[in-house]
């Protein structure tokens, strides 16, 4: 039944999305590698080479391309954090080649269950991983939750990332319901020059500024995991230092709605300035013939008709009183001599060849023939 549920929870997570700061805000997944010999009968979750600390872990492969090595990522926690996980999402970033890979698994408690994305481990681009634990791991700072065993060479590098399916990754807590907080702090194992892990740090209380430029006094890592940007642990929010300068926004249709500049670009709009309101409307355009391709006209604004792929016919012109001349169309000569009636660029996009205005009856794409004797032909060849 908990597997179930499990398979349940995890499914959700892609449709629900980072949600709220909890007990595992500011959480990362980094990497550890081993420098021992791999003896027989190695067992990579029992025979973990705990490093004590992130700051400690390994990040450097020194093993020849003939010997595999095994690389752990680790879940790692600040030290005033009081973690309790239940499901990991999470993805891979690597540039080895398949076959590289050559083995991998979940490290949990008994019955914890993974569910990876077609392709896994090989595809980072397209297959990402989510991990189901049977039983909370509680308090642990630094815990491994996966292994591979790798064969690297110069310029190799493997490291975790986001789950592209969903375009994140994230902690899912032992409440009930589950808190999901997103992860932005990763580590990467490099062959034979140092890889890198981004190590959480607890820091202090602090401004938090954001996008509507509401300050919030919290914790530097809850703030970036809210999506807010952190001002620093010795600022205040009184007086609000977070910036919001709304303005005028046009919209491709004329429309005008006061926003932010952060907020007009994310809805594709063009910002016109602190400054600029919305009453009178600075996005009213007068409609004008648009010659659309194929040769229909509409009446448009400006930015609506090269929206649409079309070309202005400029200010005071309408419809009415403007032709729009369609592509001209002619032969187009295929590779085997086909011919068919098409415009000039659909034809170069066939690999053929055009000709205007001349028409595929009598077809010109005919390979020319000449008669000659089978003589000529034997002395051509010889």
């Amino acid at each position: 039944m908990w597997k179930i549920l499990t398979l349940i929870a995890i499914a959700g997570l892609v449709a629900a999305g980072p949600v709220t700061a909890g007990k595992n805000a500011g959480g990362a997944l980094v990497v550890h590698c081993y420098d021992q010999p791999i003896f027989s009968g190695f067992q990579p979750c029992v025979d973990f080479d705990d490093p004590g600390n992130c700051m400690d872990a390994r990040t450097q492969s020194n093993r020849p391309e003939t010997e595999r090595e095994v690389v752990w990522l680790l879940a790692a926690f600040h030290d005033l954090a009081d973690p309790g996980v239940r499901v990991i999402y999470f993805g891979l970033e690597h540039n080895l080649p398949p076959g590289s890979i050559t083995d991998w698994g979940l490290c949990g408690p008994g019955g914890s269950i993974e569910v990876p994305d077609g392709g896994w481990p090989h595809e980072p681009e397209t297959a990402g991983n989510s991990i189901g634990f049977s039983e909370s791991i509680t308090g642990d700072l630094l815990f491994p939750f996966y292994w591979f065993y790798a064969y690297g060479f110069e310029d190799a590098y493997l490291g975790t990332g986001i789950n592209p399916t969903g375009g994140y990754a994230a902690f899912v807590s032992d409440d009930d319901p589950g808190v999901l907080d997103e992860i932005h702090r990763f580590g990467t194992v490099r062959w034979y020059e140092p890889g890198e892990n981004e190590c959480p740090v607890a820091g202090g209380f602090g401004a938090c500024c954001f996008d509507t430029g509401e300050c919030r006094l919290i914790l530097d890592l809850d703030c970036w995991d809210l999506g807010g940007h952190f001002l620093g642990a010795e600022i205040d929010c009184d007086p609000n230092p977070c910036p919001y300068d709304p303005g005028a926004c046009c919209f491709a249709d004329g429309h005008c709605e006061v926003l932010s500049e952060y907020d007009c670009g994310a809805f594709n709009g063009s910002w016109l300035g602190s400054e600029a309101s919305c009453d009178p409307n600075p996005c009213e355009q007068p409609l004008q013939a648009c010659c659309l391709e194929g040769g229909e006209c509409s009446d448009l604004t400006d930015i609506a008709c090269v929206d649409a792929g079309g070309t202005p016919q400029g200010l005071g012109t309408s419809c009415a009183v403007v032709f729009c001349k369609a592509p001209a169309v002619g032969a187009c000569c295929l590779p085997n001599a086909e011919c068919i009636v098409l415009i000039e660029t659909d034809c170069g996009d066939v690999g053929g060849i055009w000709y205007e205005t001349t028409t595929c009856n009598p077809n010109p794409c005919v390979v020319p023939t000449v008669t000659t004797s089978w003589g000529r032909m034997k002395e051509l060849f010889r």
